[in-house]
């Protein structure tokens, strides 16, 4: 009866994220990163329940127009668009991003929407074929090519402006602060606690700005509007569907062909 901006029916997409909005972080804007951060689905039971209560500003209204298909990706492409936010890309930016996985792909579709020359790697042909489909301008199969030695051919050797780390293993974030030219950002989505060998030499000398990046900031209004105006086209995201009985089979089919899926849908 306190919800005023949503009535039954309306077709809606979550934003998981839950903040306390008195930390620092909450106070400069930055929830993704609160002290107290609870996520649906990671610290508190999400999507795999009956019932699921959330705040209504978590509820972000979507046109009836959208397709489920399209509307349950709006969370991973908040993703792609925070990470581009964090590397602050610019038009005519060359943008390199280490691995064609979804979220790779998220932020593919991203740059490209800023107006940036992307390169995209993986070791999976398929994935790059893919990525070359929704617009990378290179890709590389990082098994058959040296990726940092033709990246700086691409670039006539300056390098890429802002690498993007999706693959997140120690020697990804090495060659990204290695690869990224004078005056360029790193964005590290990686959750990976060993550590990197990195020389302060190589951030000092280039001036390197190296930020991580989680969640996302304020990103469902703006992924919304796109979706809602049809400026992404991710029609194809959605490789397979389960129906609801059917979801263990899902997760095993994950498990056991990781290379055969961008996204699942669970259908009620």
């Amino acid at each position: 009866k306190n919800v005023k901006k949503l009535a039954v029916g309306d077709h809606i997409v979550v934003d998981p994220i839950l903040t306390c909005g008195k930390c620092y972080a909450c106070r400069q804007g930055r929830g993704n990163v609160c002290e107290s951060l609870q996520v649906f689905g990671v610290h508190i039971d999400g999507g795999c329940q009956e019932y699921v209560v959330i705040p209504a500003k978590n509820a972000h209204k979507i046109d009836k127009s959208l397709s489920w298909d399209e509307a349950v990706l709006a969370e991973p492409l908040t993703i792609g668009a925070q990470a581009n936010f964090r590397g602050n890309v610019q038009k005519d930016d060359v943008v390199l991003i280490f691995g064609a996985g979804p979220i790779g792909l998220c932020i593919l579709l991203f740059a490209k929407l800023r107006g940036a020359v992307c390169i995209i790697t993986d070791l999976v042909d398929k994935k790059l074929d893919y990525a070359k489909s929704l617009g990378a301008d290179y890709v590389l199969n990082a098994s058959n090519v040296d990726v940092l030695e033709e990246t700086r051919k691409i670039t006539k050797g300056m390098g890429a402006n802002v690498t993007i780390d999706s693959v997140c293993s120690t020697k990804s974030f090495e060659d990204a602060v290695n690869i990224t030219s004078a005056a360029g950002r790193v964005v590290e989505l990686g959750m990976n606690q060993k550590p990197s060998s990195i020389a302060q030499v190589q951030l000092m000398k280039k001036e390197l700005t190296v930020c991580g990046t989680r969640l996302q900031t304020n990103q469902f209004p703006k992924v919304i509007d796109l979706l809602n105006g049809k400026s992404i086209d991710i029609s194809t995201f959605i490789t397979q569907h389960y129906t609801i009985d059917e979801i263990e089979d899902a997760f095993h089919f994950y498990e056991n062909n990781p290379n055969e899926v961008r996204k699942i849908v669970i259908e009620f």
